[in-house]
């Protein structure tokens, strides 16, 4: 079975930022809210559940990863 890495990804991340928010260690506004349920509804529990676990390995496989998709918060 392949995946569509971009699909996967943004999937991993809205869940990430939903679970982020769930347990208060991130702030959304309400818009941000909004659109992040709107674009999840379209998208089957399932396929939301593979695409968590696919990203949650692709990243535990490849910690660098991590770095590239959010960016380096290093301050120099």
């Amino acid at each position: 079975m392949y995946v569509v890495l971009k699909d996967t990804f943004r999937i991993g991340m809205l869940l990430e930022q939903e679970d982020a928010v769930k347990d208060g260690t991130l702030i959304e506004d309400e818009a941000t809210k909004k659109e992040h349920e709107e674009t999840l509804k379209h998208v089957k529990k399932e396929v939301q559940e593979h695409s968590k676990r696919t990203y949650n390995w692709i990243l535990m496989s490849t910690p660098y990863l991590c770095t590239l998709i959010k960016g380096n918060t290093m301050k120099h």
